[in-house]
């Protein structure tokens, strides 16, 4: 399939994300999938989700099951020394840690995205630079921007407004 130009929006498969990064000059060893589907971010969608409930419906309980799982210390910026982890790494990380540490924003939008991709729902991340009504900037930190999650009512809609901003930091704070 033809590679997304800059600027559009488009879910990528995991070859799809390799070959895009790589188009735009990462160099391979670099290139990771973070939204590789991985049997501990299918245990985090909750069992019971019907496919009659509309797409939002899903994607807020399925946000709201892995929120539920999080007892985050720290949500913050990534720093120079800590790896960023996948979606398939911070879903075995909360199923080992009791509570959770510390979780990058980034991190817990990719679980999220993860998880709502993996029940079939069309989702992509995105960076918050600002939010209406707010004088401080929504990152925790006092940083500008926080990873928010995007769901569609299908693959065919990216081209449209979002029927639904999920907000993992917010969910888990």
């Amino acid at each position: 399939s033809k590679l997304p130009e800059p600027g559009q929006l488009a879910l990528l498969s995991p070859s799809e994300i390799r070959r895009t990064l790589s188009a735009r000059g990462i160099p391979e060893q670099q290139i990771i999938d973070p939204f590789a589907p991985d049997p501990a971010v299918q245990e985090l969608i909750p069992s019971g989700l019907t496919l009659k409930l509309p797409v939002t419906q899903r994607a807020a309980r399925i946000a709201q099951h892995i929120a539920g799982q999080l007892s985050t210390g720290e949500v913050d910026l990534p720093q120079a020394t800590q790896p960023v982890r996948t979606a398939a790494q911070l879903a075995r990380t909360i199923k080992a840690e009791e509570p959770l540490k510390r979780a990058l924003s980034y991190e817990l939008a990719v679980l999220v995205a993860s998880a709502l991709r993996a029940a079939d729902i069309a989702a992509l991340l995105a960076e918050m630079y600002e939010q209406k009504g707010s004088i401080k900037t929504p990152d925790p930190n006092g940083a500008l921007g926080r990873y928010v999650v995007l769901v569609y009512r299908d693959a065919e809609s990216l081209a449209e407004k979002p029927a639904l901003v999920l907000d993992p930091t917010r969910a888990a704070a």
